[in-house]
C-alpha cells in the first residue's frame, strides 16, 4: 500500500474505534478501490486513468475468461466493487459488523494479489 491508502486504512480504523461506523466504511472503501486499481495496473499492465472501476472490473472478467486470472481475486474485486458502489448511496448506513466484513474480504484480496 501506499503511504495515502495507508492513511486512509488507519483512518478507517481511528473512525472505527470512535464508533463512526459508516465512515470507517466510506474509508474502507477508498482503501478497497485504491488496491483495486494498484491490480488492475499490474495485472492488466496499463494505467488507469479516466476507467471507472466496472470498466477495469470488465476488462479483468474478460481476461479471466482467457484463464488468465485466478477466481478468488475476480469474485473478490468483484465483493469490494459492489460493496464500494453500495456506499456510495445517500442515506446509506453501515454498522461496525459490516466493517469487519469488509476489513475481512480486504485482507483476502490484498493477501490474494500480493501472490
Amino acid at each position: 500500500m501506499d503511504k495515502k491508502t495507508k492513511d486512509d486504512f488507519s483512518e478507517a480504523i481511528n473512525a472505527l474505534n470512535f464508533g463512526l461506523a459508516t465512515a470507517s466504511y466510506m474509508m474502507l472503501c477508498r482503501v478497497a478501490e485504491k488496491l483495486a486499481i494498484s491490480y488492475y495496473e499490474k495485472f492488466m499492465q496499463s494505467k488507469s486513468v479516466g476507467k471507472r472501476w466496472n470498466d477495469m472490473y470488465f476488462e479483468i472478467k474478460k481476461k479471466h475468461e482467457t484463464g488468465k486470472t485466478k477466481r478468488s481475486v475476480l469474485a473478490l474485486y468483484d465483493f469490494l466493487r459492489e460493496k464500494r458502489n453500495e456506499a456510495q448511496h445517500p442515506g446509506k448506513r453501515f454498522i461496525e459488523k459490516d466493517c469487519q466484513k469488509i476489513l475481512h474480504y480486504l485482507e483476502d484480496f490484498q493477501i490474494e494479489i500480493s501472490k
